[in-house]
């Protein structure tokens, strides 16, 4: 019985329930939509939050304006086997160093833990644009 109480104990320890909705995908890449990394978007502190959001930040990490900028985003599951949840963002231009909050309308799997955020630009267009007009 000392084994098991001891056990239960050091899993809890090593492996705390979670309490919060926070993932641990929240931070990541913004892919080019032909799955290349994307060299100038990152995504940070995504979450869903208690009372039924995703929130984070998409980053403009380069030092030049990036106009018309649209993302698609969605969630999966951890093994990334099964779309729970998608949208378009329009973003519109981003400064240089910017960062759009992002907030939207989410209904949360059973296990927010194994939510995985994924980001696509819809088409190289928008990045095409931006190196034009600088």
């Amino acid at each position: 019985m000392k084994w098991i109480i001891g056990l239960f104990v050091l899993n809890l320890l090593l492996f705390p329930l979670n309490t919060s909705a926070k993932s641990f995908y929240s931070d990541g890449t913004v892919d080019n939509s032909d799955g290349t990394t994307n060299k100038e978007l990152v995504f940070r502190d995504f979450e869903v939050s208690q009372d039924g959001y995703i929130t984070g930040h998409i980053i403009n990490e380069s030092n030049r304006l990036l106009k018309s900028v649209k993302l698609d985003m969605w969630t999966t599951n951890r093994a990334e086997t099964q779309i729970l949840w998608r949208t378009r963002l329009n973003i519109g231009d981003m400064a240089p160093k910017g960062k759009y909050e992002v907030r939207e309308p989410y209904s949360p799997p059973p296990d927010e833990s194994g939510v995985v955020f994924k980001f696509r630009l819809p088409g190289l267009t928008n990045f095409r644009n931006a190196e034009i007009k600088h």
